[in-house]
């Protein structure tokens, strides 16, 4: 048996070394390729995720629908509707806001609020009721309880007493 030099060991070592990893070299290859496919597939998908974290809405206004406002009633205590075609709808000074349907509700208490405009004949100064058996100057605040369609017009206090009316 011929034994080797020292030089001629490294060399040989080596070759028997690589000569055994060469049966495994498909095997680092496959292990190469997943590691990578893995790594590329990763940062598709994380990119992918964050842009559909991203919350979007995207409202059109289509241009055939006429702008239109439908008040379905009170209910509640608060009035309901719609409001399609672009409308907008402010109660007390106030835009009312609808969800995604177009549907809304509100506080019914502005529209609730009776404002009656009563005109006092000219050179009228005294006020009574058919109903009652008083009469009030017109500047009086009970003067202002008064239906308007029960409202009797004085010139006079006289007037008034002359009727049947007591102060």
């Amino acid at each position: 048996m011929t034994f080797l030099g020292s030089r001629s060991v490294i060399p040989y070592c080596l070759l028997v070394l690589l000569l055994s990893m060469v049966r495994y070299l498909p095997l680092i290859g496959c292990l190469i390729l997943t590691c990578s496919l893995g790594y590329s597939i990763g940062r598709i998908t994380t990119v992918q995720l964050k842009r559909t974290t991203i919350q979007t809405s995207i409202h059109t206004i289509q241009p055939d629908l006429e702008p239109i406002v439908n008040i379905d009633g009170i209910r509640n205590g608060y009035v309901e509707g719609t409001i399609n075609g672009g409308a907008r709808l402010f109660f007390d000074g106030k835009q009312i806001l609808t969800d995604e349907e177009g549907i809304f509700h509100t506080e019914s208490n502005p529209l609730l609020t009776n404002i009656i405009t009563v005109e006092i004949p000219k050179g009228m100064r005294y006020v009574a009721s058919k109903k009652g058996k008083k009469y009030y100057s017109v500047t009086e605040s009970q003067a202002n309880r008064l239906s308007p369609k029960n409202r009797i017009y004085f010139l006079t206090a006289d007037d008034a007493e002359e009727a049947g009316y007591l102060k």
